[in-house]
């Protein structure tokens, strides 16, 4: 779980524990609050490969995974490599 300046919000898996690795989730377009506190969780459904992403307890976004069943891992803070498209780094950080 992160923040980004292009997909605000994030809750990402990659397909491998590798720099290269391609990522995939939910990128919620939906910016943190700013100096204050906000409460920020993600749940992922295995059986249906469903990745939801909440702020504050409402849902801020959801998506299916198109990785292989068993194939996903969360991941957060380093940089990973969305499918065609540059390297983009993360922050977990509210402000």
């Amino acid at each position: 779980m992160g923040n980004t300046a292009e997909h605000g919000l994030v809750f990402t898996f990659t397909n491998a524990d590798a720099t290269d690795a391609m990522a995939e989730g939910v990128l919620s377009k939906v910016e943190p609050p700013v100096d204050e506190w906000f409460h920020l969780a993600a749940t992922y459904d295995a059986a249906t490969r469903t990745a939801t992403l909440y702020l504050d307890g409402t849902q801020a976004g959801t998506t299916r995974l198109s990785f292989p069943p068993g194939m996903p891992r969360p991941h957060c803070g380093s940089a990973r490599r969305w499918p065609g498209a540059s390297t983009r780094s993360g922050s977990t950080s509210g402000r």
